[in-house]
């Protein structure tokens, strides 16, 4: 099945005054922990830092830990028996990302191997409306219409795994759901480690309800559909549960979300 990758990772801007933006207020109790399921019953287990920032990934074949500096972020994994070292170093101006390199070694340094560089662009609104670059030889380029805080579609090349053709994401929303806790879980539902958290512009203020995109697969133009649903416990949301539709066929992936006592 394609997947989500890079280009529908993060934010930018087109706005109207059809209506006026949300107030966005992080709530004050900060997650620990989410567990995410998918179909085949394989839990991803993150935890998070008390900065919101993803800390560590652990899953039934590898193990992943991160470290941030003022410019980089370290990932240090270890999948049956290896360790794999991935580097991401990043430019800011104005306490916005504007381009991230990505490069990755294994055997404690050895075969050092750049994959990827990604510059980004903003609105006067604050928000990222461009992404360019390259990951893995594949094109990544994408076009980003807000309105008032909230993505109305992505448009731009790299949108589906395997594909440099162009491709159209739309969203929409249901008012209730806003993007509020001190984790900005909009990268992770999207299929992105929420590596860097609030440093690509200011947050999108509410999450989707579905999502649909539209691209080409070689020849022959597939869609590709998430749906999704919210749990709350008091103010906090407290699970997600996500179905793809693809091909006739769907699956489910939960996230089941944890807080600091």
């Amino acid at each position: 099945m394609a997947a989500m990758v890079a280009a529908v990772t993060f934010t930018s801007c087109s706005k109207d005054n059809e209506e006026d933006e949300i107030e966005l207020s992080i709530l004050p109790k900060k997650v620990t922990k989410i567990e995410c399921t998918n179909a085949a019953g394989y839990p991803i287990i993150y935890e998070f830092d008390s900065e919101g920032r993803i800390s560590k990934t652990t899953t039934v074949l590898s193990s992943t830990t991160y470290q941030y500096t003022n410019n980089s972020v370290i990932s240090s994994s270890e999948v049956l028996g290896i360790n794999v070292t991935t580097t991401i170093k990043f430019e800011t101006k104005n306490g916005r990302i504007t381009s991230i390199k990505y490069t990755e070694s294994t055997d404690d340094g050895v075969n050092e191997d750049e994959y990827g560089q990604i510059k980004y662009s903003y609105s006067t609104d604050g928000y990222l409306s461009t992404m360019n670059g390259e990951m893995l030889d594949n094109e990544i380029k994408a076009d980003y219409h807000i309105e008032n805080g909230i993505v109305k579609s992505i448009s731009g090349n790299g949108a589906i795994e395997g594909s440099n053709t162009d491709a159209l994401i739309t969203f929409t929303y249901s008012n209730k759901i806003l993007n509020n806790l001190n984790v900005n879980l909009w990268n992770l539902i999207i299929g992105s480690v929420p590596l860097l958290n609030d440093k690509f512009g200011k947050r999108f203020v509410q999450l989707p309800t579905s999502i649909t995109m539209i691209g080409k697969e070689g020849e022959e133009e597939e869609t590709l559909t998430y749906n999704f649903s919210y749990e709350y416990d008091g103010d906090y949301l407290k699970k997600i549960s996500s179905i793809i539709s693809y091909d006739g066929e769907t699956q489910t992936t939960s996230y089941e979300i944890f807080y600091e006592e």
